[in-house]
């Protein structure tokens, strides 16, 4: 222990090697702790500013977190508000977002598609492996040809059905694998949009009518193709021009001061107006001019629709010409059939005349001129007939090439040598449906008419010509009442003066004539319409000083061999006497039925009268067993004569019976079915027709 102590004593021994002054070692410790001092405080800063750095560190990162959380949400609130679809899709096409657009879009709730790929959903099967392959290709060469484009394609909605889209393409790119994103506009209240709008300017385009657009100014914007068609301008005549330029002059300033009155005021305007075309000649039509109005409800444009009214007005008048024609003629057939109830009266008197005078042969001789008279008298009322086509034809199957020929050299002896007669007959087969005596007659009357225009004309000219004609489109729309395409047209043409125009539409009317007291019973031209209209024809006129008048008669053609002929009744001049049989006339004329009674009665008949239906019938009922034949006037008062054949028809079938009328038994018998069965005997008539009639009736 001592040993031990005695070590430590000596390892633990203070070597004193210097010695301060007590105010040395106090400086030394001062000195020392300064030092001390001063670091701790510049540590204290580090401190402080390293701390300072730090939580602005944390808090800038805070912050940054914060914007970059509000920035996603607000990009997610974008995408899911936006209007437009918006589906990303990751490398393996898998959805990744899909906004509610989309949703609305394509009918796929977002839940149902996440995580589903892209071509499982809204792509067609058609597409989705050009699909597939377009994203391999991006993700080994970086290239895709549908990015920054817009393209259109088809999608594919929940239900099955493919519509119009509009699409564009984006990539993303991230730290592992790029992502897509499209940019889908549906596009099917678009296509259905552009789709009405191509309709609607289609059919302005199209339309028939003129359509105009000008600004509010009126200046020319827009004309469609039937503007240009109608008017003569081109389109770019009339594209910034004032539509002034179709002005004819017909309408004053106050006309056009009232419309531009009437559509500033946002009103529309409708009226008759008479423009004028690029080559001068004018035109009616029907106008609508409408304002357009912007956003803000102001004008901006003028729209106008115009009608021609030109063919409709000469169709209107063609109508009311045809309508005063018809009114003519039924006015004329009602004289006619008068007339000829007074000429039967006194061609039977003169019958009678002739008989009890055949020794006295002055009494005769004035008989024999009355008659001459009333024949003469008789063929002006089948002129009349013909015109108001009231009277009866005698129809056949005509070969009209033949017929033309035969008709014109009947007539050459009629024209005098200083006309030259020229006609050119096509040698087609031509037949047609129709009374040869009322054709030769037509044709007489116009070579007759062309002939008097040619009185004092130096190198006078007439021509017929006759050939095939197929109807086009513009004569069917200026004949539209026409009721076949295909006419052997016949026409009779002069170098005349012409006729005026005042008196065109006046040509075919009875009397009316513009020769000299004398020189014309104004009954030729009618006579000709008559025929024509008879035969479901169709006459033209056409005439100018200049180039004279041409007739031109389009008569419907026939099949060949088609039988249509009606067998006319031949005159005989032999007297047919009757043995006491027991005939019923009936007739409302008491002139006439006196006068037929006493030539029936003077042919050995015992005739009973009455002076309509009802009286025949109860005369019938009195002497039926008696009675052996009925002639009976088809046109009278109370019961006409084909209603009262029905009534005693009815107590005696077998009983035969005679008409006899003034009209065409077809437009008297047709609607009763007797026109083919019954026999119809045309006032006035020949005594030797009706004693022959009556005793083939008897016989």
């Amino acid at each position: 222990m001592p040993e031990y102590q005695s070590s430590v004593q000596r390892s633990n021994v203070w070597k004193i090697i210097s010695f301060d002054s007590r105010a040395e070692l106090d400086a030394m410790l001062a000195n020392t702790r300064g030092i001390i001092i001063l670091w701790s405080l510049i540590s204290l800063l580090l401190a402080m500013i390293i701390g300072w750095l730090l939580v602005r560190a944390v808090s800038n990162k805070r912050r940054a977190e914060a914007d970059a959380q509000r920035a996603e949400a607000r990009m997610k609130e974008s995408v899911s508000m936006a209007l437009d679809s918006i589906i990303t899709i990751d490398h393996e096409e898998h959805i990744v977002s899909f906004n509610i657009a989309a949703e609305n879009t394509f009918g796929f709730n977002a839940q149902e598609v996440i995580g589903k790929r892209l071509s499982e959903t809204i792509i067609p099967e058609r597409f989705r492996e050009k699909h597939c392959k377009g994203i391999v290709h991006y993700l080994q060469s970086g290239k895709a040809p549908l990015l920054g484009k817009r393209i259109e394609t088809t999608a594919l909605h929940k239900d099955g059905r493919e519509f119009p889209i509009e699409l564009s393409l984006i990539v993303i790119e991230t730290d592992e694998y790029p992502q897509f994103t499209a940019f889908i506009r549906d596009l099917s209240e678009q296509k259905k949009a552009n789709e009405k709008i191509r309709k609607l300017s289609q059919a302005i385009e199209q339309a028939g009518e003129s359509i105009i657009i000008t600004d509010c100014e009126g200046i020319i914007e827009y004309v469609n193709p039937a503007f240009c068609t109608i008017t003569g301008y081109t389109v770019d005549e009339v594209i910034g021009v004032n539509p002034r330029i179709l002005n004819s002059g017909e309408q004053n300033r106050r006309f056009y001061r009232e419309m531009w009155t009437t559509i500033k005021k946002g009103e529309t305007w409708q009226g008759r107006i008479v423009d004028k075309r690029k080559d001068g000649s004018v035109f009616p039509a029907i106008l609508n001019i409408s304002p357009i109005f912007d956003e803000d409800g102001r004008i901006s444009h003028f729209i106008g629709l115009q009608q021609n009214l030109q063919e409709y007005e000469e169709l209107e008048e063609r109508l009311q010409q045809s309508q005063k024609m018809e009114a003519i003629g039924t006015l004329v057939g009602g004289i006619a059939h008068d007339f000829n109830n007074t000429l039967a009266g006194i061609i039977g008197n003169l019958y009678l005349i002739k008989k009890r005078a055949s020794d006295q042969p002055n009494i005769f001789a004035k008989a024999e001129v009355i008659e001459t008279l009333a024949t003469r008298a008789s063929e002006m009322i089948k002129q009349l007939m013909a015109f108001s086509r009231k009277n009866i034809t005698t129809k056949q199957q005509l070969y009209l090439p033949s017929f033309i020929k035969e008709t014109v050299k009947l007539h050459e002896v009629s024209i005098p040598e200083n006309i030259t007669l020229n006609y050119s007959v096509s040698e087609e087969a031509m037949y047609v449906y129709a009374d040869a005596n009322q054709l030769q007659q037509m044709l007489f009357n116009l070579v007759n008419n062309a002939r008097d225009a040619l009185v004092g004309k130096e190198k006078p000219i007439i021509s017929i010509t006759l050939k095939k004609y197929v109807a086009d489109k513009l004569f069917q729309d200026r004949n539209p009442e026409a009721e076949h395409t295909e006419f052997a047209l016949i026409t009779i043409a002069d170098n005349g003066p012409g006729i005026d125009a005042d008196n065109l539409e006046r040509v075919f009317e009875p009397f009316f004539t513009t020769k000299e007291v004398g020189k014309g019973t104004g009954l030729g031209l009618s006579m000709v319409y008559g025929t024509v209209q008879s035969h479901k024809g169709i006459i033209e006129l056409q005439s100018s000083r200049s180039d004279g008048t041409s007739f031109e008669i389009y008569l419907p053609l026939i099949t060949e061999g088609t039988d249509e002929t009606v067998t006319p009744i031949h005159i005989t001049e032999d007297i047919h006497e009757g043995k006491g049989e027991t005939i019923l006339l009936v007739d409302d004329d008491n002139d006439l039925i006196n006068t037929v009674r006493e030539i029936l009665e003077s042919l050995k008949y015992n005739i009973i009268v009455a002076s309509n239906g009802r009286e025949a019938i109860t005369a019938f009922l009195t002497h039926q067993y008696k009675i052996k034949l009925l002639i009976l006037d088809v046109v009278m008062p109370e019961l006409g004569g084909v209603e009262t054949l029905l009534e005693i028809r009815k107590i005696s079938p077998e009983i035969k019976c005679i008409f006899t009328t003034g009209y065409d038994k077809s437009k008297v018998l047709e609607s009763h079915g007797m026109a083919d069965i019954e026999t119809v005997l045309t006032k006035p008539y020949e005594v030797y027709d009706l004693a022959r009639l009556i005793s083939d009736k008897l016989d």
